[in-house]
């Protein structure tokens, strides 16, 4: 339990780490590199990732001007988003069209730079397919959508729990921070006074 507190520990300095000034990037979302599936069945729909302040308070400053979208299936009349309310007008868009399966790189229509306010990360769909992508990771914070019957939060919805949507943003600036992301098991069940296993994993979120 020692060695495990002693982990921890390290990595959250690290997270409060500032690197030398240099213009560079990194990509942040909840997911990683693969598409493992889809979510939901709709051939029309939203999804979209959030970035509550704590996290945008790390990038204050720094700009946002791709968007990576990773789709289970092709899909026609993709619209990215950047938006502080899902139901509200959205700070930033681009209409990319037409995307295939896998990783698409959506350059918005302008850069958005973070304020430290929380924020969401989305794009909506039309097709043929059910074109939604997914990861096998989770965060309560990775599974916003509209599945044409307003926006829920399908990560924290209890018949849901749903995983991750593969978003990811292109963040850029100067003196970018050492982000790392602890994530684990979202189903391990301990006993109370007895030892366990504590099964965790760590994702770098920042350029080094």
């Amino acid at each position: 339990m020692k060695k495990i507190s002693f982990i921890l520990m390290l990595l959250f300095s690290l997270v409060a780490m500032q690197m030398q000034a240099a213009t560079t990037h990194c990509f942040w979302g909840y997911c990683n590199s693969k598409v493992s599936g889809e979510f939901g069945s709709k051939t029309k729909a939203k999804g979209a990732i959030y970035i509550p302040a704590d996290i945008a308070q790390l990038y204050k400053g720094k700009t946002i001007s791709f968007v990576k979208v990773g789709l289970a299936a092709m899909a026609n009349s993709v619209n990215v988003f950047i938006t502080k309310d899902l139901n509200g007008t959205s700070i930033t868009t681009k209409k990319a069209g037409m995307l295939y399966n896998g990783w698409n790189e959506v350059k918005l229509s302008s850069p958005y730079t973070i304020d430290g306010e929380a924020f969401y990360i989305g794009y909506s769909y039309e097709g043929d397919n059910a074109s939604m992508g997914r990861s096998d990771m989770y965060s309560e914070n990775g599974c916003w959508a509209d599945l044409g019957d307003g926006w829920k939060n399908y990560a924290t919805e209890k018949e849901y729990k749903a995983l991750a949507l593969t978003i990811q943003a292109k963040i850029s600036g100067e003196n970018m921070p050492k982000d790392l992301w602890i994530y684990s098991n979202r189903d391990f069940i301990v006993k109370k006074g007895a030892p366990c296993k504590l099964p965790f994993g760590i994702m770098n979120m920042s350029p080094v």
